[in-house]
C-alpha cells in the first residue's frame, strides 16, 4: 500500500495468495513475480507481475484416477517448468499408483493440446492385467 513500510515477508505472502487463487481456478502454469525498485528518495516501488498462462484440464482415459492421484498430478504440473517435464512427472505419479495397485505393466501416454486459453492434458492409461500386490519405495 502506498506510504507503508515495505515488508518482504508480507509481500511474499500476498504473492502466495495470488498463486493459490490462480491454482484454484486451474491456472496451474501461472507465474507470479514480485519486482521492487528503490527510488532515489529511498522509497520502494513494488510491482506484482502475473502471467496466468492457460487454464489446464486433465482427462484420464482408460482408468478412473482416484482423488489423491488427481491432486498429485495437479501438483506435479504446477511445480513443473515445461510440458515434457510436467508430462513425465505426472505419468510417474499415475504409474506409481497403478504399480502399487497390482498393475506393474501399466502404460501411460500423455497428449497435450492447446485450445485458445485452455491446455488439455490427456492421459491414456492402459493398466494391463492385475497381478499380486507390488510395493514401490
Amino acid at each position: 500500500k502506498p506510504g507503508k513500510v515495505f515488508d518482504f515477508f508480507a509481500a511474499r505472502k500476498g504473492v502466495d495468495r495470488v498463486e493459490g487463487l490462480l491454482e484454484r481456478q486451474d491456472y496451474l502454469e501461472a507465474r507470479v513475480k514480485l519486482e521492487r525498485e528503490t527510488t532515489p528518495e529511498g522509497l520502494v516501488d513494488v510491482t506484482v507481475v502475473v502471467d496466468a498462462g492457460p487454464k489446464v484440464e486433465f482427462v484420464y482415459e482408460g482408468w478412473d484416477a482416484p482423488g489423491g492421484v488427481r491432486r498429485r498430478v495437479r501438483e506435479a504440473w504446477r511445480d513443473g517448468v515445461f510440458d515434457l517435464q510436467r508430462s513425465e512427472e505426472a505419468e510417474a505419479v499415475i504409474r506409481r499408483e497403478l504399480i502399487e495397485g497390482g498393475y506393474p505393466r501399466a502404460m501411460v501416454r500423455t497428449e497435450v493440446e492447446e485450445q485458445g486459453d485452455t491446455k488439455r492434458v490427456r492421459f491414456g492409461v492402459a493398466p494391463g492385467e492385475k497381478q499380486g500386490a507390488v510395493g514401490v519405495e
